[in-house]
Order: structure tokens, then C-alpha cells, then sequence
């Protein structure tokens, strides 16, 4: 799989009939994006694309390739970080037993849908990693969830809203990024506070787009 067998299920998709606006949501080349692809093609009704077969990749069970546990512990972090914490744990434990799945795994489009629930969960995890690296940093809480509501947008809305949260993201840390590189050695707590309240809206950002996305794989 790559950014070509990509752009070839889109157009495969686009030449069935396919929705345009379904295609404008799914055309950044990712796993989750490709699968989703592949998931619309055959709700047309139509043969599978006859896309390059989909190489199975073994994860070498090395030291230098695995990420590592954590050693924090759930006393360090507020009651309000509790929850974020065991999820963290709960989704380290999930992407380790279904490693070990992969490395047997012979059938190749098993093992693709392996890889792609792994995607996720890290995707999930860091998530949660970037709430609790921020209260080591700033010993302030970053909210876990969203409040916004989404059961009542239908599937374009929620692509929309999904593009929007996107741009809105990347803007986002474009400016904090530009800020933190133009702290000098002795930053004040006026311009550091400015920098966390910047992360922490962008967090209520990710959030919204983490429950979006929630919306849209269950569609």
C-alpha cells in the first residue's frame, strides 16, 4: 500500500459514481483514509479495484524497535487524570497482545486489518499521552473529552467539520510552534502561560476532531 494504490482507489471510486465530497474527505493519504476507501467501494456494489496486492509487513520483535512502557504511576496525576491514565494502559496492553497477533498472522488481508487497528490505537494512545506529558510539564489539566455533540450531523457534515478541525489544527500548532521557537533563554510567566493556554484550545480542537472521527468510523 501506497500513496499510488491510493490515488488509484480514488479515482477507481470517483469513475464508479462515487460521491465527491466522500472522496475530498478521504484524499490525504493514511491507513485509516485507505481502508475507508476501500469500505466505500464496496458499498457501490462493484468488484474490488484491482489494486496492487497488499503486502503483509512482520513486526521484528527487536529492542531498538519497541516503544517502551511507561514508569509513571497513577499517584503522580490529579483524580480528574485517572481516567485518561488507565486508557492509556488499557490501549498500550491492546497494541502489545495484537503485535504478538501480526507476528503469526500468515493470511495477508488479516494481517493488513492488524495493522490497521494498531494505527489506531497508537494514534488513541498518543491522544491520551499528550494530556498527561502536559501536567508533568505545566502541573495544569488539559480537558479529556469533548462537550460538543455529534449524533445529529449527518455523514457530509461530519467530513466537513472533520476538514475544518484539520486546518484548524495545523494552524494551531503552526502558531505555537512559532512562539515556543521565539522564547528566549529566560522566558516570563506571562509568555509561558500564553504558550499553555494556546495548547491547551488546541487540545479542545483535537478532541473535537478525535470524537468526529469517532462518528465517521461508525458510520
Amino acid at each position: 500500500m501506497n500513496i499510488n494504490q491510493h490515488e488509484k482507489l480514488i479515482n477507481e471510486f470517483i469513475n464508479r459514481g462515487g460521491n465527491k465530497r466522500v472522496v475530498d474527505g478521504l484524499r490525504a493519504f493514511s491507513l485509516q483514509n485507505y481502508a475507508r476507501l476501500k469500505y466505500e467501494l464496496s458499498k457501490l456494489g462493484s468488484p474490488e479495484p484491482t489494486a496492487e496486492p497488499i503486502v503483509s509487513v512482520k513486526v521484528v520483535e527487536k529492542k531498538k524497535h519497541i516503544r517502551k512502557g511507561f514508569n509513571d504511576l497513577i499517584s503522580e496525576y490529579p483524580p480528574e487524570l485517572h481516567p485518561v491514565y488507565s486508557k492509556r494502559l488499557e490501549l498500550w496492553l491492546s497494541i502489545c497482545s495484537l503485535k504478538l497477533q501480526l507476528n503469526e498472522e500468515s493470511n495477508e488481508r488479516k494481517a493488513f486489518d492488524i495493522q490497521l487497528d494498531i494505527y489506531g490505537k497508537f494514534k488513541e494512545l498518543d491522544h491520551y499521552q499528550r494530556m498527561l506529558s502536559h501536567y508533568k510539564d505545566t502541573k495544569r489539566i488539559m480537558i479529556p473529552e469533548t462537550e460538543k455533540k455529534f449524533s445529529n450531523l449527518s455523514n457530509l457534515q461530519l467530513l466537513k467539520m472533520q476538514n475544518n478541525l484539520r486546518a484548524s489544527i495545523t494552524r494551531r500548532q503552526q502558531t505555537i510552534d512559532r512562539k515556543e521557537k521565539a522564547l528566549g533563554d529566560n522566558p516570563t510567566h506571562k509568555e509561558l502561560n500564553s504558550i499553555n493556554l494556546k495548547k491547551e484550545r488546541l487540545q479542545e480542537k483535537i478532541n473535537e476532531l478525535f470524537e468526529c472521527e469517532k462518528f465517521l468510523k461508525n458510520e
